[in-house]
């Protein structure tokens, strides 16, 4: 990852605010779920990817779909991650330079 963005979900933020002249992410990685899943996806630039690793609460979410459709972005879930697991995925990525 060139960036990497660590917010709690009582902050409120935009792409332009985290990361200067930067059109957005091109993955975000929601460990959280419902309370942070908007801002997720808002901070995903045209055909990026959201991978929904965890869910912190039973709460639904409202999918923008006009967002969706009109950026070509990707919604797709995991079953599960151990912090471990996602520690090594993570020094995986790093060391052999691939990009999701």
């Amino acid at each position: 990852a060139d960036e990497v963005i660590v917010t709690n979900p009582q902050e409120t933020f935009s792409k332009s605010s985290i990361i200067e002249n930067v059109s957005g992410c091109s993955l975000a990685i929601e460990c959280v779920g419902e309370p942070t899943f908007l801002q997720s996806l808002r901070c995903l630039k045209p055909e990026g990817r959201m991978v929904l690793v965890g869910n912190v609460n039973n709460s639904t979410v409202n999918l923008p779909i006009g967002l969706c459709i009109l950026n070509s972005l990707k919604v797709v879930g995991s079953d599960s991650i151990a912090a471990e697991e996602l520690s090594s995925l993570f020094d995986f990525l790093t060391q052999t330079g691939l990009r999701p």
